[in-house]
């Protein structure tokens, strides 16, 4: 028995309790009247090694955080990070050119002439000494849908597709479960 609730301590699993019932004996001990398997699963909540005991509790046993013993940690070994591989793939490219110049078009579009977020109106602040443009462009039309070749657009087609977004706004736009997008109106409502 001792070995099954150390199993059941160690491994977190719970254990099932039969509880019984019964009048007392003169003699001693219990006459017991009935036995009943309890419904309930019940877990060992603590249990020392160098006395033998342990202390069972009703229910499923609560998880804990995950932490690792250092005997745990020993075990894992060593990991592998930043290690160099090569891969060949095959990329499809958006226009630099034409998101460079959507900035500017939202940018001159705006009463402070900066680049806003259109679903938040997120601006970066000034001041900052930026390596680079934080408002990124969403293209509204999957890159996907073009032929193989790409497909030339003129300006005033492909500035209706695109729009300003901070880096919170976009992840969340293209977070839809299931796939697909969420619409700039229920990401606005909810900014």
């Amino acid at each position: 028995m001792d070995h099954a609730f150390v199993t059941a301590f160690n491994t977190s699993q719970s254990i099932r309790v039969i509880v019984v019932d019964g009048d007392p004996r003169p003699e001693g001990g219990v006459q017991i009247q009935r036995r009943l398997l309890d419904s309930e699963p019940w877990h060992v909540a603590s249990y020392d090694q160098n006395e033998g005991w342990c202390r069972l509790q009703r229910g499923a046993k609560p998880a804990a955080p995950e932490t690792f013993t250092s005997e745990e940690i020993i075990f894992a070994g060593t990991f592998s990070e930043g290690a160099q591989s090569e891969a060949t793939v095959k990329t499809r490219e958006r226009s630099v050119k034409l998101r460079n110049l959507a900035r500017e078009h939202f940018a001159q579009k705006s009463s402070d002439k900066r680049l806003h977020c259109a679903a938040c109106d997120w601006v970066p602040p000034l001041g900052l000494d930026l390596s680079g443009p934080i408002v990124e462009i969403h293209h509204g039309v999957g890159i996907n849908q073009y032929p193989k070749d790409g497909r030339a657009l003129i300006f005033e087609e492909a500035i209706q597709h695109l729009t300003p977004l901070c880096p919170n706004c976009h992840r969340i736009l293209h977070a839809k479960k299931g796939g697909g997008m969420f619409t700039l109106v229920e990401i606005s409502a909810q900014a």
